[in-house]
C-alpha cells in the first residue's frame, strides 16, 4: 500500500517552484534589459567618438578653414591695391595663405575618427587667426595712411597744375617780351625817298636823261639795335618788273632767302639817326612809266619807296 502524501506539503512544493520560476523570469528580463541600455550607451559613444559628431567636427574645421581662406584673399587684395610700398606685409599674407591651404590638405587626408588630429588642426587655425588679427591692424593703419597720401597727392596735384599754369603764364609774358626786344633790336628807317638825276646832278623825269638813280633814307636812331657796320641794299625795279643791274651788282641774302641787289652801300651805324644815300649807275636804258624800288639789310625788308618817268 502506497504512502499517501500530505496535501499541504505538496501544495508548499508547488507554490516554492513555482516562486522560483517567476524569479528566472524576472532575472533574464532584467539582464535583456541591462543589454539593451548597454547596448544603446556603446552606440552613443561610439558615434559621438568615431561617427556622426567627429564628421561634423572635421566639417566645422574646413569650414573655419576655408572662411580664413576667404579672408586672406580679401586682405591681400586690399593689400595689393595701397599705393604705398607694402611688400613685407603682402608676403606675410601670401605665407598664412600658403598655410591655411597646407592645412586643408592635411585635414582632407586625416579620418573623421582621427579627433585629436582634428583638434591639432584647429589649435594650429586658431593661432593663425590670432597672427590674422595683427594684420587686420596693419591693414588698417596702411589703409588709414594710403587715404592721407591720396589727400596729399590731390592737393600736390593741385598746387601742380596751379603752378603750371603760372609758369605757361611767365612763358608767354617771357615769350612776348623776347618778341618785343627782338623787334626793338630790328633796325628800322624813315624818310624813304627816291628820284632820277642827269649827269649834270639835276633831277630829272624824263626816261631818256636818267644817268643814275638816287635813293635815300635816314637809318633811325634805336639803342637796342647791333651797332657796327650795316650794308644797306636796294633793288630796283622798272614798269615791266624787270630788275635793274649793273656790273656792280651783288647777290644778298634777308633773312635766308637769295636774292640780287640793284646797288649797295656799306654804312658804320652807332644807334644814333644816320642818314644813307646809294646811288644805281651805269643802267644801259630806262623806260617810262613807275619804278618800285625796295630797302633791304641782311635782316629784312626796311621799306619802299617809287618814282615815276616820263
Amino acid at each position: 500500500m502506497e504512502e499517501e502524501l500530505d496535501p499541504i506539503l505538496e501544495r508548499r512544493a508547488r507554490e516554492a517552484k513555482a516562486s522560483q520560476t517567476k524569479t528566472l523570469k524576472l532575472l533574464v528580463g532584467g539582464l535583456a534589459a541591462v543589454v539593451l541600455i548597454l547596448g544603446g550607451v556603446l552606440y552613443y559613444v561610439w558615434n559621438k567618438y568615431n561617427g556622426t559628431d567627429a564628421i561634423a567636427a572635421k566639417n566645422a574645421a574646413k569650414t573655419e578653414l576655408l572662411e580664413t581662406r576667404t579672408q586672406l584673399d580679401d586682405m591681400i587684395a586690399q593689400a595689393s591695391s595701397l599705393s604705398i610700398d607694402n611688400e613685407y606685409l603682402t608676403g606675410q599674407l601670401d605665407t598664412a595663405r600658403l598655410q591655411v591651404d597646407a592645412l586643408l590638405e592635411r585635414l582632407e587626408q586625416t579620418e573623421a575618427r582621427n579627433r585629436a588630429q582634428v583638434a591639432s588642426y584647429k589649435k594650429e587655425l586658431a593661432t593663425l587667426r590670432t597672427i590674422m588679427r595683427g594684420y587686420v591692424t596693419q591693414l588698417d593703419s596702411l589703409n588709414t595712411l594710403n587715404q592721407q597720401l591720396i589727400a596729399e597727392n590731390k592737393v600736390t596735384r593741385k598746387k601742380l597744375r596751379e603752378s603750371e599754369a603760372k609758369n605757361e603764364d611767365l612763358t608767354r609774358q617771357v615769350e612776348a617780351l623776347s618778341e618785343q626786344v627782338s623787334v626793338g633790336e630790328k633796325l628800322k628807317a624813315r624818310g624813304f625817298e627816291v628820284h632820277a638825276e642827269k649827269s649834270s646832278g639835276k633831277k630829272t623825269d624824263t626816261h631818256k636823261n636818267v644817268a643814275r638813280v638816287v635813293a635815300s633814307l635816314t637809318l633811325a636812331e634805336n639803342d637796342l639795335a647791333p651797332k657796327g657796320d650795316v650794308t644797306i641794299f636796294i633793288r630796283v625795279l622798272d614798269p615791266e618788273d624787270v630788275l635793274l643791274t649793273n656790273d656792280k651788282s651783288i647777290p644778298f641774302e634777308f633773312n635766308g632767302t637769295p636774292s640780287i641787289a640793284s646797288a649797295s652801300r656799306l654804312v658804320e651805324y652807332a644807334g644814333a639817326d644816320l642818314p644813307v644815300t646809294i646811288y644805281l649807275n651805269d643802267v644801259a636804258e630806262y623806260i617810262k612809266g613807275l619804278y618800285q624800288v625796295e630797302f633791304y639789310t641782311s635782316a629784312g625788308l626796311l621799306g619802299t619807296a617809287s618814282f615815276n618817268l616820263r
